[in-house]
């Protein structure tokens, strides 16, 4: 997960950005604090605190509310900690962007690794070469 699961202190900015798409995402769904409640395993009541922004959000906390609204953890730090507007989340053409992005940047580490491999590949044939 995006925090793997510690419970560190967020920022009160990223606390509002993540807030704010969790909200839009549990109104979107059309889940109701109960149903939330149960799938965070936690009690009603921290779930109404939680979504009136009455309780901070953990770093932890964060994670498992990504994790049972089914937030893309890529597209949400995008929103949330690149461009601080945690609504863009939802844009499709922000969506699109970000894909191809992503895919820019597989082939940017794709050609990196494939360069690595290669000056492995050459040092290690200059150092056989004069330990010869």
């Amino acid at each position: 997960m995006y925090h793997q699961g510690k419970a560190f202190a967020v920022s009160a900015d990223r606390q509002r950005g993540f807030l704010t798409l969790f909200r839009e995402e549990w109104r979107r769904r059309g889940l109701t604090n109960p149903q939330v409640a149960s799938r965070l395993g936690r009690s009603l009541s921290l779930v109404v605190k939680i979504k009136a922004g009455r309780t901070p959000l953990t770093g932890h906390l964060i994670d498992q509310l990504a994790e049972i609204l089914e937030i893309d953890v890529v597209g949400a730090f995008f929103a949330v900690d690149i461009l601080n507007e945690p609504m863009i989340y939802f844009d499709p053409v922000f969506l699109q962007s970000l894909n191809k992005t992503m895919v820019l940047y597989e082939d940017m580490l794709t050609a990196y690794r494939a360069q690595q491999d290669t000056s492995e590949h050459d040092e290690g044939i200059t150092l056989d070469q004069t330990a010869g």
